[in-house]
């Protein structure tokens, strides 16, 4: 029996052993050392062919010392094997959950910073052919990943479908490519950015070697996924870039800000001190283990975002993270401001996002939500009594959404940076939209249309990719689809071909966007109910009494209120538009406060009515607490404003509302409201140094006498309060508001004088600013300011609605200024059909 249980194991093994027929799809592997040669400028290199298709593998194409600029890579003798994968940036690596491990299946390669290599399919070799070049970066944001990290990079598929040279490549990424140290001399001029001047020198020798590849030099599309657009959207708005690529594509990494010069200088210098080294030590960084050099960057990147908010990314976060930097030089401008659209602006670009970015980072292990019920509990926090409104909405934007995890985590970010990037770009480029919104089938369908899902369908690599897609027949059909689009692109500049709808060209008012899907369809605008409606929620800005202060091309939001829900204080929020704000850097934790309650400053309470301005080098910062005037001061303009002496300005009696104004002549004056049997303006010298009143100058400036300044809806004692001077041809305007402030008609009017003192002659036109004028109840105090192109503005608040006075909005409004020359004085009105809005972007 054992004699013939051994032979039939023989005869099993001899038959397992026997060659089988090859199929259709089988590939023979070529890696004969005296084939697939390819001359560079630098030297010969060997790759290998798989079927009909040549690959090379990490060919240096850069070289450098830590923190410097890239160079030519060295030339060598003789042939150079280029048939494994070059090393991988120095980074972290971590699995993350089983889920995300299994749909990613991530390959870490080898580590170490000569990491600047690159590797190609190609279909033809020293043949004068002149093919479309392809250069893919790949995700991890600037901090982690590389080019071989995920099996949907591999270039085989598409190289092989549109006869296309494909080429991805590594880089240097978080503390080795953007640590800003160019504080420390003009050697490390350029450090913070030269993990994007990696990718100028990448296009550089592609420019240089790639006809010998089979490709063409003159027609390359650079392209790449989530951090991989970003770094393509650095290039747009790079100079040294300009010229070495054609057309670009964005993958869910549109980006409208990178981090401001003065920010990224803050991680350099905060690891200098974490390694305890004096600035005349930076040189120390360069030899450093770089185990050591990111654990200190990253004790540093922590503890500023326990300080400080970045203001450089309202699209995308605000935390401070590896991030190229706007140095004004390298790269000169952020990706949204108008001088770039100068830059390769004849470049056409495809940009777009997943439907449902977040997953699987989201709940993809748990499943999310059961049952709608469920689905609303998580909704709720956020839309509340709307809740009901944004499901009607979802199923209205997506009618085949039908699972409960379907309504809780669609994509606003991504999707709202696309938008604004597209736009500003579809001013001179032209632009295709993409939507990707194809389900993953994948346990349980759970990770929906997930960030980088879109990858294995423009590569082809579905076969590659199951754990992603689930290899079923609906993946191929689209990825048939999506590869031959993004090649005709790459060919043409033009995304259209015959599988597809006509796809036009996009533009703000036509919201053109290529949904993908089974059914593939052009539609417009498709979501831009939704998107406002979510927006909207988000993005309510409640300071009353609200001032704003510009400096440096930005405007700075704070008000009463503004402590976000976090410790008693006042936070502050930037802009460029007036329109949208976002938290600055410089403030202090998640809530951006600027003081806060018992940081060395006075007041237990009622923190309320702030104003910013500066002396000499120094900022300060009026405001009321515990109904005392205060005045803090701080060296930055975000804070933190602390006391000298934690001390009111005048402890004598209740007086709120302060409002610091500069004379001609260098004097100061405290514009406040005093409280006795009502609330009414004073005003006295003011001794800045000191931070008190001169006593014997303390003025009382006038009493209630006109009809508007109260109004039988709401009784009360006298109230004049919210001051604001303004000094225009000698004369002394002052504005303030009247009325209490849950009065309905809680109005703004301006009184005027030949001295900071008065007498005041209130103004016949008054109110200029109430409910009949801007359309809102409650609309006043608040503060003018001048705009970044010379308009005058008010900035004010308004009852949250018809019946509800608080929290109070943030409005602004344009002020017209006329000459009377009669009177030789200023007239004001607003323009109250222009009223603005401010909208908070949270991410």
């Amino acid at each position: 029996m054992n004699k013939i249980l051994a032979i039939v194991l023989i005869n099993f093994l001899f038959i397992a052993c026997v060659p089988k027929k090859e199929s259709k799809e089988s590939k023979s592997l070529i890696a004969d050392f005296d084939k697939n040669i390819v001359q560079t400028a630098y030297g010969k290199v060997r790759g290998y062919k798989l079927g009909e298709t040549f690959i090379f593998k990490g060919i240096p194409y850069a070289k450098a010392e830590r923190f410097m600029p890239p160079a030519e890579p060295d030339s060598w003798e003789g042939v150079r094997n280029s048939m494994a994968y070059g090393y991988m940036c120095p980074q972290h690596v971590g699995r993350g959950d089983d889920e995300s491990a299994f749909l990613h299946q991530h390959s870490v390669g080898y580590m170490d910073e000569d990491c600047m290599g690159l590797n190609i399919w190609t279909q033809g070799i020293n043949d004068g052919k002149k093919r479309p070049v392809m250069l893919w970066f790949h995700g991890g944001g600037f901090t982690a990943g590389s080019g071989q990290d995920l099996p949907c990079y591999d270039g085989e598929n598409i190289s092989k479908k549109g006869d296309i040279v494909l080429i991805n490549l590594n880089h240097r990424l978080n503390a080795l490519g953007f640590m800003n140290l160019s504080d420390f001399g003009d050697k490390y001029k350029y450090s913070g950015n030269v993990g994007i001047m990696d990718l100028v020198a990448a296009l550089k020798w592609i420019n240089k070697n790639i006809s010998q590849f089979g490709g063409d030099p003159d027609n390359v599309t650079v392209f790449g996924q989530s951090g991989g657009g970003g770094k393509v959207t650095a290039l747009l708005g790079t100079p040294s870039a300009q010229g070495l690529f054609h057309k670009a594509i964005i993958h869910s990494g549109a980006r409208t800000y990178f981090l401001e010069d003065k920010y990224s200088k803050m991680i350099g210098q905060g690891v200098l001190k974490e390694l305890g080294l004096k600035p005349s030590q930076v040189d120390s960084l360069q030899k450093i283990p770089y185990e050591i050099l990111i654990d200190a960057s990253n004790k540093v990147i922590e503890r500023l975002n326990d300080e400080i908010k970045n203001p450089d990314v309202p699209f995308y976060n605000s935390n401070l993270s590896w991030n190229p930097c706007v140095d004004g030089d390298f790269m000169p401008f952020h990706p949204t401001a108008k001088e770039v659209l100068t830059l390769n602006s004849d470049v056409p670009i495809i940009i777009g996002s997943n439907k449902n970015e977040l997953e699987p980072f989201s709940q993809s292990v748990t499943g999310g939500p059961q049952t709608m019920e469920e689905a609303k509990k998580k909704l709720i926090h956020t839309f509340g009594d709307k809740t009901d409104e944004y499901i009607e909405l979802v199923k209205k934007t997506y009618p085949n959404d039908s699972r409960p995890i379907d309504f809780v985590n669609i994509d606003t970010g991504y999707r709202t940076r696309t938008l604004a990037l597209a736009a500003h770009r579809s001013k001179v480029n032209p632009v295709y939209m993409y939507f990707f919104q194809w389900n993953s089938p994948v346990i349980d369908g759970r990770f929906q249309s997930h960030h980088s899902l879109e990858i294995p369908f423009v590569f082809n690599n579905i076969d590659k990719c199951k754990e992603m897609t689930g290899g079923g027949e609906d993946a191929y059909k689209l990825a048939n689809k999506m590869s031959q689009t993004w090649i005709n692109f790459a060919r043409s500049g033009n995304p259209n071909n015959e599988q597809l709808p006509l796809w036009p060209i996009y533009s703000e008012e036509n919201g053109s966007c290529m949904v993908f899907d089974n059914d593939c369809e052009v539609r417009s605008h498709h979501d831009k109910e939704l998107l406002e409606f979510i927006n909207k929620r988000k993005q309510e800005i409640f300071f009353a009494d609200p001032t704003i202060y510009v400096e440096d091309g930005k405007y700075y939001l704070t008000g009463t209120g503004g402590d976000r829900q976090g410790p008693s204080g006042f936070s502050i929020l930037e802009s460029n538009d007036l329109k949208i704000w976002t938290a600055p850097a410089g403030v202090k934790n998640s809530t951006y406060m600027i003081l806060t309650r018992g940081d060395q400053t006075f007041g237990t309470k009622g923190f309320w009515a702030p104003q910013i301005f500066k002396a000499d080098d120094t900022y300060y910062l009026t405001y009321t607490a515990d109904e005392q005037t205060v005045l803090a001061q701080s060296k930055s303009l975000q804070g933190p404003y602390r006391q000298k002496k934690v001390t009111p300005i005048d402890g004598s009696v209740k007086n709120i509302d302060s409002f610091i104004f500069k004379d001609d002549d260098g004097k100061h004056y405290l514009y406040h409201v005093r409280l006795n049997k009502g609330n009414y303006l004073w005003v006295a010298e003011f001794n800045l140094e000191k931070g008190k009143i001169k006593q014997e100058t303390l003025t009382k400036c006038f009493d209630q006498t006109e009809p508007w300044e109260a109004t039988p809806n709401y009784e009360s004692a006298p109230i004049m309060e919210g001051p604001t001077v303004i000094k225009l041809k000698n004369k002394y305007y002052l504005f303030y508001s009247a009325n209490h402030f849950m009065n309905i008609d809680y109005a703004v009017g301006y009184a005027v004088s030949d001295s900071p003192y008065g007498p005041w002659i209130k103004q016949k036109d008054n109110p200029i600013l109430h409910r009949s004028i801007v359309g809102e109840n409650g609309s006043g105090h608040g503060d003018f300011f001048e705009s970044l192109d010379g308009g005058l503005y008010y900035v004010y608040h308004v009852h949250f609605g018809q019946s509800q006075v608080s929290p109070r909005r943030t409005r602004i409004v344009p002020v017209i200024k006329e000459w009377d020359s009669e009177k030789s004085l200023y007239k004001f009105r607003v323009k109250g059909n222009e009223v603005i809005v401010p909208v908070l972007e949270l991410m």
